[in-house]
């Protein structure tokens, strides 16, 4: 089974602002 691209990049997208909001301080 094959993952969408879209599926891939939300997942990454919602672990970054996780991270983000986690530490409080935005990684970019």
């Amino acid at each position: 089974m094959m993952i969408p691209i879209s599926l891939v990049l939300l997942a990454i997208f919602v672990g970054v602002c996780f991270a983000a909001i986690h530490h409080k301080r935005m990684p970019f």
